[in-house]
């Protein structure tokens, strides 16, 4: 759940810490995991994610992992909103704008999330992502 200027203090800071170990990080990977909904609209990507705000603050209440935070966390009725803040939801177009700029803030390779509210919707992100997004990043 980070932004690309998250990504990008990230990088910095690990970096600074490595050098000043004399550790080399010229062949070292920058993955992240990518939350998403890609569809042909910006309402089809919306309603994939639907069910996140719906179903995830009951089912959260039995994930002991989310209560164990010290900091501000107001537990599981929050998760799905920051899990959406974070997300990359839109069209093609913006898939493709977002995932340049955490390109951009260092990003090298990409774990995929899709944010999906049955199998079909999972199947046309896939074949969205695969056919509209990755070939700009070949």
């Amino acid at each position: 759940m980070m932004t690309p200027d998250h990504v990008r203090s990230m990088i910095d800071d690990f970096s600074k810490t490595a050098q000043q170990d004399g550790k080399d990080l010229s062949n070292f990977d920058w993955c992240m995991q990518l939350r998403l909904s890609i569809a042909e609209t910006e309402e089809e990507a919306q309603r994939s994610c639907q069910w996140l705000l719906e179903d995830q603050p009951e089912m959260a209440k039995y994930a002991g992992y989310m209560w164990k935070r010290k900091d501000n966390w107001r537990g599981a009725e929050e998760a799905p909103r920051c899990s959406l803040t974070t997300a990359v939801i839109g069209t093609p177009d913006d898939v493709k704008a977002t995932v340049q700029e955490f390109v951009d803030a260092g990003s090298t390779h990409f774990g995929l999330w899709f944010m999906y509210s049955d199998y079909p919707s999972l199947l046309e992100q896939i074949r969205l992502f695969a056919t509209e997004a990755i070939p700009a990043f070949r």
